[in-house]
């Protein structure tokens, strides 16, 4: 939870501009304020309502989209209202909508249910988008967040990989500047 500019690969220059990013120091406003920017972040009192039903996180929404036309039962064990461990544990939700089904080698998705093969790809990226929106537009803490990384370059980062541009992000903080 290093303060802006302090996190690996980031930079904020002149020095001097670093207080303007105050509010996503460690003690500030907004702490795992990285964490909570990612879409696999979990909030359990700071819910999306998309669809009529409420997700602990941007990545649980995307997830159970990818049965909601075949299998609307496993869809269902996604949301909040479900209560199901699926519900809580965004690894598990990764892990059922993975292609395999499984997180690790432990079995989530039951054998008779399957991907929607129309979802992967564009769909998912509308679904990605949607509540991303949602998030950062119709919950205060996320939307003060994400204001309060000004103008900043918001990039992606996944283990192994080199970090990339968060388009996405960055669109949705400019409709709401």
């Amino acid at each position: 939870d290093k303060p802006a500019g302090k996190g690996s690969g980031e930079k904020i220059e002149p020095a001097e501009r670093r207080l303007e990013f105050a509010k996503l120091s460690p003690k500030g406003e907004y702490p795992n304020w990285r964490r909570k920017l990612d879409n696999t972040w979990v909030d359990t009192e700071n819910t999306i309502m998309l669809d009529e039903v409420h997700w602990n996180s941007v990545e649980h929404y995307v997830q159970a989209n990818k049965f909601k036309a075949n299998h609307p039962e496993f869809y269902h064990k996604f949301t909040v209202e479900s209560g199901s461990e699926l519900s809580k544990d965004v690894d598990m939700a990764l892990g059922a909508g993975s292609k395999n089904g499984k997180r690790g080698k432990e079995k989530i998705r039951p054998e008779d249910v399957s991907i929607d093969p129309t979802y992967p790809g564009k769909n998912e990226d509308i679904a990605r988008v949607k509540a991303m929106t949602y998030k950062f537009t119709e919950i205060p803490h996320y939307k003060g967040l994400l204001l309060a990384t000004k103008n900043a370059t918001l990039n992606k980062y996944v283990r192994g990989y080199p970090p990339s541009l968060d388009t996405d992000l960055i669109k949705i903080r400019n409709s709401i500047m």
